[in-house]
């Protein structure tokens, strides 16, 4: 597989994609042998795909790959495109077109499926998708508490005692020489501050969310912005199963 990605790189290939299953060496060779971005697609065959996705994500320093979710090939795809649109408008335009038809498949969806269920104990209204104000909420740019609009890399760590996990980050950027923002925010407790912030970071081309618990804040990141959302699960006092919620 050396040789195909090494031609591949040379001519011009922009993204790797990496589909395995059990060890799932694939991805990591493949990452071994180009610097452009390695999309690692982790597949079920034994043990609910729990083993392919481990050998995946824990990729060693520094070659990382970025990993989605078990058999889920059709997100890879999306976040190819999206690595492609930081230098393409047309294929950045495409990933939010896209994004905005499969919200109206899912509002039309409740509406036409859900909406008409008659249960005593269901409230239709409560769970009118229709409804929601996601996208709706005020946006006070005034108030987004970012030091740097002009960064390229947005950091936004969850809770206070993930920032050890931010710090390596921050660290490498800096050693890069890519500017970069940070923000300690929480996406539930303050979802005002959230959103003003990710909303204001209009210049970023990367967004990378560290969080422990339920890993609310890279789900959080993906709902508000179109641009490439990395996800970086950290282990606090209840464990390290983080992992499963981010992907």
């Amino acid at each position: 597989s050396n040789e195909i990605v090494t031609q591949g790189t040379d001519a011009g290939i922009e993204v790797f994609i990496g589909i395995a299953g059990l060890a799932a060496h694939l991805p990591g060779s493949i990452a071994a042998y180009t610097h452009r971005p390695v999309i690692g697609v982790p597949v079920d065959v034994k043990t609910g795909g729990i083993d392919a996705l481990q050998s995946i994500v824990q990729m060693p320093y520094p070659s990382p790959i970025a990993t989605v979710g078990i058999d889920r090939g059709d997100n890879a795809a999306i976040l190819a495109a999206q690595f492609i649109g930081l230098h393409d408008d047309e294929a950045h335009k495409k990933v939010i077109q896209l994004r905005k038809d499969y919200a109206k498949k899912v509002i039309d969806s409740n509406e036409n499926l859900v909406q008409p269920i008659n249960r005593p104990y269901i409230n239709n209204e409560f769970i009118r998708v229709k409804d929601l104000e996601i996208n709706k909420a005020e946006f006070d740019e005034n108030n987004s508490g970012c030091k740097n609009k002009e960064s390229e890399v947005a950091i936004i760590v969850g809770r206070q005692a993930d920032v050890g996990t931010a710090k390596k980050i921050t660290k490498l950027l800096e050693r890069l020489k890519i500017a970069y923002d940070m923000k300690v925010v929480c996406p539930i407790r303050s979802h005002k501050k959230f959103i003003n912030y990710v909303k204001s970071m209009k210049n970023a081309k990367m967004f990378i969310g560290v969080s422990s618990n339920s890993s609310h804040v890279t789900g959080g990141l993906v709902g508000i912005t179109a641009r490439p959302v990395i996800g970086v699960p950290c282990t606090n006092e209840n464990g390290d199963d983080y992992m499963l919620t981010t992907v």
